[in-house]
């Protein structure tokens, strides 16, 4: 009997010490605790399995959580938790919709059992989940409840964290002072409970703000913060989202090997077919653009149909790589094609409330419609996308003006084209 309740203080005592490093977000030292105590009870590891998930290692938390799952009867926090980090796993790997429905049974099963901090993390990734499968006036449905249960765990960290998550979605949106705002409230509340996965997430959703309202230099410096953070967290999707960032800065600097590099970095620690491997792949994509190797770019787009066939090809990352394929078949003299491709694409996002990319997207269609022959059509276009951009970085606006140019000069008007490409 004393030596049972030995061994279930020492569990106890390290469930703590592995909770304090978790909290801090610390987790190859959290795994390297569990690892020299050989954790016996699904508590512990549970804890293990979340913690690989952390550091890139699905496969072996996917056999902890199905071998707890097999030991586990109706609605339990055991339960909950695994359904949860099924639920982190199918994201990464791009099965959104999974995603989603295991996210859901995780905040059913732990509303049962009473477990306020498991349905709030779960329901703050489902919030992440809907905005990338569909946009973000989707997940804004949801924001609503998941306040108030923060409100009701009273935990200042995942408080941080909701803020955090809507900064990156805000700024999915176009909606570049509100996305700041939530990051500043994020960040402060880290301030008293640190946490160094959330540190590098806060770090490389500015880094996204800051390319794309053209602060090149400063998202440069966000992303290796947000290196620096991975390294120390060794969570490994700040890692592959750091250099992911990166190398999107480099190419729009034009250092385009250094770029490469970055990426091929990223995509090696990558889980396959989610939105961060699809992400590097258009990047990949975009640098074969930028040195003219049209084929490399082909093939490289067609790569992430083929490692992301589980990815629904409406989801923000799918139609961030069709402003590559439009791109790409613009710089082939191929209109119609883009034409297509643009129109399908620009419903789609606008369907989602991606505005800046919807923008984007708008523009390309209007170029489009100018080599098809339909000037007067892309002039109306581009008016509508301007309208539509609202108040848009630097570079959309310059990118309005480069197509309003384009359309001008189709028409015959050179002076109205010069002006436009000199704003």
């Amino acid at each position: 009997m004393s030596s049972f309740i030995e061994r279930s203080s020492d569990q106890a005592e390290l469930r703590t010490r592995v909770a304090a490093l978790v909290r801090q977000g610390h987790y190859q030292a959290a795994l390297d605790a569990l690892k020299k105590s050989q954790p016996t009870v699904d508590d512990l590891r549970v804890d293990m399995a979340e913690v690989l998930v952390r550091l890139g290692r699905a496969a072996d938390a996917e056999r902890v959580v199905d071998s707890a799952l097999r030991r586990t009867s109706g609605p339990t926090t055991i339960g909950a938790r695994c359904q949860m980090i099924r639920g982190m796993i199918d994201r990464d790997r791009g099965r959104l919709g999974d995603a989603r429905e295991s996210f859901l049974r995780a905040i059913r099963d732990a509303d049962e059992c009473g477990d306020k901090g498991t349905a709030v993390w779960a329901a703050l990734r489902l919030i992440l989940t809907v905005a990338e499968e569909s946009g973000p006036q989707a997940a804004a449905a949801i924001v609503g409840s998941v306040r108030r249960r923060l409100s009701q765990l009273g935990d200042a960290q995942a408080v941080a964290a909701f803020h955090l998550f809507l900064g990156e979605i805000e700024s999915k949106r176009g909606l570049f002072d509100a996305a700041r705002r939530h990051l500043r409230t994020g960040r402060s509340l880290l301030n008293d409970e640190p946490n160094e996965w959330l540190s590098g997430y806060a770090d490389i959703a500015e880094a996204c703000v800051g390319y794309l309202e053209s602060d090149i230099d400063g998202a440069a410096r966000r992303a290796l913060d947000a290196l620096g953070a991975g390294m120390a967290s060794g969570h490994r999707m700040t890692t592959v989202a750091a250099k992911a960032t990166l190398a999107q800065v480099l190419l729009s600097k034009g250092e385009l090997v250094q770029a490469e590099a970055e990426l091929h970095e990223a995509l090696a620690q990558c889980p396959r077919g989610g939105g961060a491997e699809t992400g590097i792949l258009d990047t990949l994509a975009q640098i074969r653009l930028a040195t003219g190797d049209f084929a490399g770019c082909s093939e490289t787009l067609l790569d992430i149909d083929r490692r992301a066939s589980s990815l629904d090809p409406q989801s923000f990352y799918h139609l961030c790589a069709a402003l590559t394929e439009i791109r790409a078949a613009l710089t082939a003299a191929k209109p119609k094609q883009a034409l297509r491709a643009a129109t399908r694409a620009y419903e789609s996002a606008k369907q989602r409330s991606f505005s800046t990319l919807s923008t984007s997207l708008r523009l390309l269609q209007a170029e489009a419609l100018v080599r098809t022959g339909r000037r007067n059509r892309a002039v109306t276009v581009v008016a509508e996308a301007a309208a539509q951009a609202g108040p848009a970085p630097m570079d959309t606006l310059a990118e309005v003006n480069r197509v309003a140019a384009i359309a001008l000069a189709a028409g015959g008007d050179l002076a109205g084209a010069g002006t436009a490409f000199e704003r």
